[in-house]
């Protein structure tokens, strides 16, 4: 459902065209019965076949729950889908919570994106082992 808000809001803010990716059929078959549009498509598509979209893309957003390894692996296809000026917004919740210096949010994503914000969320609504959400913008290094 977050998927169908973003990309609804992505056409009213102006975009020209958005594509909607998930692995869950049942988001993406909610969302086509909420939202639909000629600018707007959406996909079923397992993590590992991201390397087969085209792009560039201006703008990518996406939320993460896989270990280090997987983020900077995903991260690092998803950059070079990015536009040269294209950026990355992430909803990051690593598996392993990180704590005071240990909090090395650069390691978390590929080498080939700088980011440029990074916001720690605290919600009471988290469990104890979900108190660390990070948000993290990016955008392709040069």
């Amino acid at each position: 459902m977050a998927a169908m808000v973003v990309c609804r809001h992505a056409l009213n803010g102006g975009a020209t065209a958005v594509l909607g990716i998930d692995t869950d059929a049942v988001a993406i078959q909610d969302a086509r019965a909420v939202a639909s549009s000629d600018r707007l498509r959406y996909r079923i598509m397992p993590d590992k076949w991201l390397k087969l979209l085209t792009g560039p893309y201006d703008l990518i957003v996406g939320s993460f729950d896989q270990s280090p390894e997987e983020l900077r692996a995903m991260t690092h296809v998803l950059s070079a889908l990015l536009s040269p000026k294209g950026q990355l917004i992430a909803a990051v919740a690593p598996s392993k919570q990180p704590i005071g210096d240990d909090l090395a949010v650069d390691e978390l994503i590929s080498s080939q994106l700088v980011i440029n914000r990074w916001y720690q969320v605290t919600d009471k609504r988290l469990t104890q082992t979900e108190q660390l959400y990070l948000l993290l913008s990016s955008r392709v290094s040069h």
